[in-house]
């Protein structure tokens, strides 16, 4: 049997199997794809030559490539409506031990970032691993590669080049260690689109800009595609938004003007995700 009849064989058992135990993840059916029951019908014809066979292999992983990748944009889009901006809490002192104090600086720690994207990660599916090389020029470092997994199968990659952070007061191990911690931190920022931002007294007084007319306007409008506003009647419906809102904020809004401009992209993003959701149920309820 060639190693493209064989090929066949294990997708084909592989989607009797996924039948079988009905696959759920996060309480979602993934549902088998029915173009790729006609391909394994076509390969099964013993007239079907290897060339006809090899191209209907290539389209099932090309098809099974492209869903794995619309299942990684779609849990994306959600984890990153749910992602936070992390407060730069943690301080560098510029001055060594012994030496008049120089001050410092505030920066976000990786700690800090994992602790609010870890349960967001877990939850849609993703993953992370690292890799180091040594890095090339001046001033040694290391160049760090992160690779995003995702539950469903696609991956991507970024990477980030460092010189040694050899700061003050540090050995050499430790500043290995500080570059390795620095360099994961921005890659994986980078792939959630993760913000920071100075801690702050959640009100406007602390000079925090609200949303302008027209993104106010456009929450307006996301809020009622999205369809969160429920209840018998305006009072109730007004409720339930103002409760959604303070769910997904750390303050409370009596008026779409008070969002903050910080937080608008990632509102707007949760409602679009949900408006989506809201349209999707509404056509699959039309179909006969």
């Amino acid at each position: 049997m060639s190693e493209t009849k064989e090929a066949v064989e294990i997708i084909e058992t592989t989607i009797v199997e996924e039948r079988a135990v009905a696959i759920r993840e996060e309480g979602a059916i993934i549902q088998i794809n029915p173009v790729a029951d006609r391909i394994f019908e076509l390969a099964r014809d013993p007239s079907l030559d290897e060339a006809k066979l090899q191209a209907l292999v290539g389209m099932q992983n090309a098809m099974a490539d492209r869903e794995a990748r619309r299942l990684f944009n779609q849990d994306m889009a959600l984890a990153q409506s749910e992602c936070q901006a992390v407060v730069r809490a943690a301080v560098v002192k510029l001055s060594k031990p012994g030496e008049a104090d120089k001050g410092g600086y505030k920066y976000a720690a990786l700690e800090d970032i994992d602790e609010m994207l870890r349960p967001i990660m877990t939850k849609y599916g993703f993953s992370v691993t690292y890799d180091r090389v040594p890095r090339q020029g001046d001033g040694g470092g290391f160049v760090i590669t992160g690779t995003l997994r995702h539950r469903g199968g696609h991956e991507i990659t970024g990477s980030f080049a460092l010189p040694l952070d050899s700061g003050p007061g540090r050995n050499n191990l430790q500043a290995a260690g500080s570059t390795d911690s620095y360099g994961r931190k921005y890659v994986l920022m980078g792939f959630f689109n993760i913000v920071r931002k100075n801690a702050d007294d959640d009100g406007f007084a602390a000079g925090a800009v609200p949303v302008s007319r027209d993104q106010a306007a456009r929450l307006v409008q996301l809020v009622d595609e999205a369809k969160i506003a429920t209840g018998a009647d305006e009072k109730e419906r007004k409720a339930t938004v103002k409760r959604w809102f303070q769910l997904n904020l750390s303050y409370e809004i009596n008026a779409y003007t008070e969002v903050r401009q910080e937080d608008y992209a990632r509102i707007a993003r949760l409602l679009k995700s949900l408006a989506d959701q809201a349209k999707e149920t509404e056509a699959e309820g039309m179909k006969v």
